[in-house]
Protein backbone atom coordinates (compact mmCIF):
# COMPACT_ATOMS: atom_id res chain seq x y z
CA UNK A 1 0.00 0.00 0.00
CA UNK A 2 1.11 3.16 -0.97
CA UNK A 3 1.45 4.26 3.04
CA UNK A 4 3.21 1.27 4.45
CA UNK A 5 6.78 1.55 4.55
CA UNK A 6 7.70 0.53 1.07
CA UNK A 7 4.52 2.59 -0.71
CA UNK A 8 4.64 2.56 -4.11
CA UNK A 9 7.58 -0.22 -4.74
CA UNK A 10 6.06 -3.59 -6.39
CA UNK A 11 6.20 -7.09 -4.12
CA UNK A 12 5.01 -10.01 -4.10
CA UNK A 13 1.84 -11.00 -2.05
CA UNK A 14 3.26 -12.65 0.83
CA UNK A 15 3.47 -12.84 4.89
CA UNK A 16 4.00 -14.31 7.96
CA UNK A 17 2.85 -18.13 9.19
CA UNK A 18 -0.38 -17.86 11.49
CA UNK A 19 -0.71 -20.87 14.00
CA UNK A 20 -3.96 -22.03 11.95
CA UNK A 21 -1.43 -22.97 9.16
CA UNK A 22 -0.63 -26.90 9.35
CA UNK A 23 2.12 -26.16 6.73
CA UNK A 24 4.41 -23.69 5.03
CA UNK A 25 1.91 -24.41 1.63
CA UNK A 26 -0.71 -23.73 3.61
CA UNK A 27 0.43 -20.12 4.99
CA UNK A 28 1.28 -19.42 1.29
CA UNK A 29 -2.42 -20.32 -0.14
CA UNK A 30 -3.63 -18.61 2.76
CA UNK A 31 -1.54 -15.32 2.04
CA UNK A 32 -2.22 -15.77 -1.92
CA UNK A 33 -6.16 -15.39 -1.18
CA UNK A 34 -6.08 -12.94 1.60
CA UNK A 35 -3.78 -10.58 -0.52
CA UNK A 36 -5.08 -11.54 -3.60
CA UNK A 37 -8.81 -13.42 -4.08
CA UNK A 38 -7.26 -15.88 -6.15
CA UNK A 39 -7.17 -19.92 -4.86
CA UNK A 40 -3.45 -21.96 -4.92
CA UNK A 41 -4.46 -24.65 -6.59
CA UNK A 42 -0.58 -26.19 -7.15
CA UNK A 43 2.73 -25.09 -5.65
CA UNK A 44 4.97 -25.54 -8.40
CA UNK A 45 8.45 -24.90 -7.47
CA UNK A 46 10.39 -23.18 -4.81
CA UNK A 47 11.66 -20.13 -6.58
CA UNK A 48 13.98 -18.48 -3.71
CA UNK A 49 14.77 -18.74 -0.16
CA UNK A 50 16.26 -16.12 1.72
CA UNK A 51 17.07 -15.31 5.47
CA UNK A 52 17.49 -12.71 8.07
CA UNK A 53 18.27 -11.89 12.03
CA UNK A 54 15.15 -9.70 12.64
CA UNK A 55 16.32 -7.20 14.62
CA UNK A 56 13.54 -7.23 17.44
CA UNK A 57 13.77 -10.20 18.49
CA UNK A 58 17.01 -11.26 16.81
CA UNK A 59 15.28 -14.48 15.74
CA UNK A 60 15.52 -16.37 11.86
CA UNK A 61 13.14 -15.44 9.50
CA UNK A 62 12.71 -16.04 6.11
CA UNK A 63 11.22 -15.79 3.27
CA UNK A 64 10.04 -18.63 0.50
CA UNK A 65 9.35 -17.33 -2.69
CA UNK A 66 7.24 -19.88 -5.05
CA UNK A 67 5.75 -20.31 -8.30
CA UNK A 68 2.12 -21.42 -8.32
CA UNK A 69 -0.80 -22.16 -10.19
CA UNK A 70 -4.17 -20.90 -8.73
CA UNK A 71 -7.42 -22.09 -10.00
CA UNK A 72 -8.92 -19.22 -11.12
CA UNK A 73 -6.58 -19.21 -14.80
CA UNK A 74 -8.58 -22.51 -15.44
CA UNK A 75 -11.87 -20.73 -16.01
CA UNK A 76 -12.67 -20.36 -19.41
CA UNK A 77 -13.79 -16.07 -18.30
CA UNK A 78 -11.10 -13.56 -17.67
CA UNK A 79 -9.84 -14.55 -15.21
CA UNK A 80 -7.91 -11.58 -13.84
CA UNK A 81 -11.11 -10.17 -13.55
CA UNK A 82 -11.24 -12.53 -10.17
CA UNK A 83 -8.19 -10.82 -8.70
CA UNK A 84 -9.73 -8.71 -5.69
CA UNK A 85 -6.65 -6.95 -4.10
CA UNK A 86 -6.43 -6.23 -0.14
CA UNK A 87 -6.44 -2.50 -0.69
CA UNK A 88 -4.06 -2.80 3.05
CA UNK A 89 -1.57 -4.56 1.07
CA UNK A 90 -1.58 -3.62 -2.87
CA UNK A 91 -2.99 -0.91 -4.58
CA UNK A 92 -2.11 -2.39 -8.06
CA UNK A 93 -1.07 -5.55 -9.63
CA UNK A 94 0.29 -5.43 -13.56
CA UNK A 95 1.84 -8.11 -16.09
CA UNK A 96 5.30 -7.80 -16.69
CA UNK A 97 7.35 -8.85 -19.48
CA UNK A 98 10.60 -10.88 -18.43
CA UNK A 99 12.57 -8.23 -20.27
CA UNK A 100 11.18 -5.28 -17.96
CA UNK A 101 11.74 -7.68 -14.86
CA UNK A 102 15.39 -8.19 -16.24
CA UNK A 103 16.47 -4.45 -16.47
CA UNK A 104 14.78 -3.30 -12.80
CA UNK A 105 16.45 -5.87 -11.41
CA UNK A 106 19.71 -4.43 -12.97
CA UNK A 107 19.23 -1.49 -12.39
CA UNK A 108 17.25 -1.53 -9.35
CA UNK A 109 16.28 2.14 -8.41
CA UNK A 110 18.39 3.84 -11.13
CA UNK A 111 16.76 6.06 -13.24
CA UNK A 112 15.09 3.67 -16.54
CA UNK A 113 14.20 0.87 -14.42
CA UNK A 114 10.67 -0.09 -15.20
CA UNK A 115 9.56 -0.99 -12.07
CA UNK A 116 11.25 -0.44 -8.27
CA UNK A 117 10.88 -3.42 -6.37
CA UNK A 118 11.19 -3.86 -2.88
CA UNK A 119 14.47 -5.13 -1.85
CA UNK A 120 15.43 -8.37 -3.52
CA UNK A 121 12.32 -8.96 -4.93
CA UNK A 122 13.29 -7.67 -8.51
CA UNK A 123 16.13 -10.35 -9.07
CA UNK A 124 13.32 -13.09 -7.29
CA UNK A 125 10.75 -12.03 -10.08
CA UNK A 126 13.30 -12.66 -12.72
CA UNK A 127 14.56 -15.60 -11.19
CA UNK A 128 10.77 -16.75 -11.12
CA UNK A 129 10.40 -15.96 -14.48
CA UNK A 130 13.24 -18.81 -15.61
CA UNK A 131 11.73 -21.36 -12.83
CA UNK A 132 8.32 -20.58 -14.53
CA UNK A 133 9.71 -21.09 -18.28
CA UNK A 134 11.58 -23.98 -17.40
CA UNK A 135 8.86 -26.03 -15.58
CA UNK A 136 6.66 -25.10 -19.12
CA UNK A 137 9.02 -26.51 -21.04
CA UNK A 138 8.60 -29.76 -19.16
CA UNK A 139 4.76 -29.67 -19.56
CA UNK A 140 3.73 -32.33 -21.79
CA UNK A 141 1.77 -30.32 -24.28
CA UNK A 142 -1.44 -31.14 -25.96
CA UNK A 143 -2.42 -31.16 -29.77
CA UNK A 144 -6.19 -31.34 -30.79
CA UNK A 145 -8.34 -31.22 -33.74
CA UNK A 146 -12.10 -32.71 -33.87
CA UNK A 147 -10.66 -36.40 -34.30
CA UNK A 148 -7.81 -36.86 -32.45
CA UNK A 149 -5.99 -35.78 -28.96
CA UNK A 150 -2.26 -36.33 -29.17
CA UNK A 151 -0.06 -35.09 -25.79
CA UNK A 152 3.91 -35.22 -26.51
CA UNK A 153 6.02 -36.93 -23.55
CA UNK A 154 8.83 -34.84 -21.88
Amino acid sequence: ALDDSFGGYWDFPGGSLERTDQTLLDGVAREVFEETGLHVSKIRDIVRVDEWIERKTLGLAAKWSCVVDVHEAGDTVEWEEKIKLDPKEHVNWVWVSEEEVEKSARLQKKEGAPYMFVGVQGETAWEAFKVYLKLEERRPKVIANEDTVEVSKV
